[in-house]
């Protein structure tokens, strides 16, 4: 599968697991408004699109994909997991940009970060 196509018709999907597939976009899940916890771990993802309507989202898991930067989570306040560990992502200041006050995790590990010594958030 490399995109998650047809899922407009499931009005009360709240979690969706489509980790270890090929998917290399996510813009079929623009009309899905009730998920909870989306896993898309393990794909070719170069970048997120479609979560704009997803501000239900507590769990989000994006690891061991292609992201060179964090997905945008402007309306994604109820979130409370970010994973994003082995991806090739350098900065997180894209994520400042988000309002997450009930962020409780947020997992980076295995990234493309500057050496040490120089702090890029």
């Amino acid at each position: 599968m490399s995109s998650p196509a047809g899922l407009e018709s499931m009005k009360r999907l709240q979690r969706l697991s489509l980790d270890h597939n090929q998917l290399i976009s996510t813009r079929g899940l623009r009309d899905v408004y009730t998920l909870l916890h989306l896993n898309c771990s393990h794909n070719h993802l170069l970048t997120v699109e479609g979560l704009e309507n997803s501000a239900l989202l507590c769990t989000l898991d994006l690891s061991a994909n292609s992201l060179t930067e964090p997905p945008s989570l402007s309306n994604q306040v109820l979130l409370s997991e970010l994973h994003l560990q082995d991806n090739s992502i350098s900065s997180l200041q894209s994520l400042s940009a988000a309002w997450m006050p009930l962020l409780q995790q947020l997992s980076v590990a295995q990234n493309r970060y500057p050496p040490p010594g120089i702090l890029i958030l």
